[in-house]
């Protein structure tokens, strides 16, 4: 199954989106259910087969103007090209998925709790900004990923750096949730133009690869201007 983020579907003229979830199978590369993904998608995208890239865990955003010929290593894509599928695998970390509907720009992220450290969607928005993007035409999606219920760390304080601080919560756990929207207002995105699924991964076992719940399989995020 794909689950439509509400925020994009208005844009549904311009945009082929989506986030994948556990019963469409595993996205992890050479696997049969990501081939019968990338079939799917290229009955969408006449053939074109989508940006990915390993994943690094870091702040590394990178501006696509042509495919590159082999798989980067960043954490999030920038595109305004037509035609250039930008995909984003996750299972615990957040899939985000930007569009700016005014110069028809988009985005994928993947942000895990070290990319949240880093703040790579603000990042991301910041240079969505310096490409001649206005905030206040964004419009963002969050996959589902895991919840402030289970993102338990041993010692937050000391693992995280101060800015995450006042997303500790009690028992150790962060609310990565409420600290990707921050991000994205602290960079001037409209509240009401933020949608987070709300969906915990790891307490959804039956639609959800979770990595904490010992799971190898990914789901994925991506996003195409057609």
């Amino acid at each position: 199954m794909i689950h439509l983020p509400n925020s994009f579907q208005p844009f549904c003229d311009d945009l082929i989106f989506g986030m994948t979830q556990k019963d469409f199978g595993s996205l992890n590369d050479e696997s049969r259910d990501f081939d019968f993904f990338l079939k799917k998608l290229a009955q969408e995208t006449k053939g074109i087969q989508p940006v990915f890239a390993n994943q690094m865990h870091g702040e590394d955003v990178m501006v696509i103007k042509n495919p590159p010929r082999i798989k980067p290593e960043c954490d999030g894509f920038i595109t305004r090209q037509k035609k250039v599928p930008l995909l984003i695998k996750i299972a615990d970390c957040q899939g985000v998925l930007i569009y700016d509907f005014q110069t028809k720009t988009v985005a994928a992220v993947h942000s895990g709790w070290r990319g949240s450290a880093k703040n790579i969607i603000g990042k991301t928005i910041k240079t969505m900004k310096e490409m001649g993007c206005n905030a206040s035409d964004l419009v963002i999606a969050i996959s589902p990923s895991l919840g402030s219920c289970c993102a338990e760390f041993s010692d937050p304080f000391r693992e995280l750096p101060k800015e995450c601080h006042p997303y500790i919560m009690p028992k150790n756990r962060v609310d990565f949730w409420s600290l990707s929207k921050e991000q994205c207002l602290e960079q001037g995105v409209p509240e009401s133009q933020i949608e987070i699924t709300g969906i915990c991964t790891q307490c959804h076992p039956e639609s959800c690869f979770s990595h904490r719940n010992g799971d190898l399989g990914r789901m994925g995020a991506f996003i195409m201007l057609k």
